[in-house]
């Protein structure tokens, strides 16, 4: 057995996953070189069921707070009900957010589908992405270059997880459990676009 993209503490077996906290990092720290100060971390559920690789996204947006010596953290999403789509989840966080007279001009989401959610809940109150908040995601999902504005955001090298983890796979099958589980960690990638209010880097279609 070889997990992928997240694992379980104390099980002895292979993993294969997105340097999660360096993705964090990354995408934090590019909000603070924006001029970001008050970047909030939207999360999709509960502290008690966290997955480790939502765990190290998080502790890579600290660990970039920390050297812009910024000591506050701001997340948003724990505490609310965590049955609903993703989308409508993030949405629903940063609106009651707003509504109590909570402030942002930055936004790390988990993934993705919670970027488009806080966009969203962002739009409907009237604030501009990105010219009063700057907005950066996580997984380039196929609709993040699609989305308006589109989504700056963390690649995770995703075929080459693939592929790590099918050799890993085949070694235990014709090498049996002789060596020490291994841990993978690939680098990611930030990709920008509109919705951070950098200048577009990227070379996509």
């Amino acid at each position: 057995m070889v997990l992928i993209d997240r694992y379980i503490p104390g099980l002895p077996v292979d993993f294969v996953a997105t340097n999660n906290e360096l993705g964090g990092y990354l995408a934090t720290r590019h909000l603070l070189q924006l001029g970001r100060r008050q970047i909030v971390f939207v999360s999709n559920g509960s502290r008690e069921r966290r997955a480790t690789s939502v765990i190290g996204r998080f502790t890579g947006y600290q660990r970039a707070l920390a050297e812009f010596n910024i000591c506050q953290t701001i997340e948003l999403g724990p505490g609310l009900p965590d049955i609903l789509p993703e989308e409508e989840y993030a949405y629903n966080a940063v609106s009651h957010y707003l509504e109590q007279g909570g402030t942002m001009d930055g936004v790390f989401a988990v993934n993705d589908d919670v970027a488009y959610g806080a966009i969203r809940a962002l739009q409907a109150r009237g604030i501009r992405v990105p010219d009063d908040v700057s907005v950066v995601g996580f997984d380039n999902q196929d609709t993040a270059k699609f989305f308006l504005p589109p989504l700056t955001t963390v690649a995770q090298p995703m075929r080459e997880i693939g592929q790590q983890a099918a050799a890993l796979l085949l070694e235990r099958i014709h090498k049996g459990r002789s060596t020490p589980p291994q841990q993978i960690l690939l680098a990611p990638q930030l990709v920008v676009r509109q919705s951070c209010g950098a200048q577009y880097q990227t070379n996509e279609a």
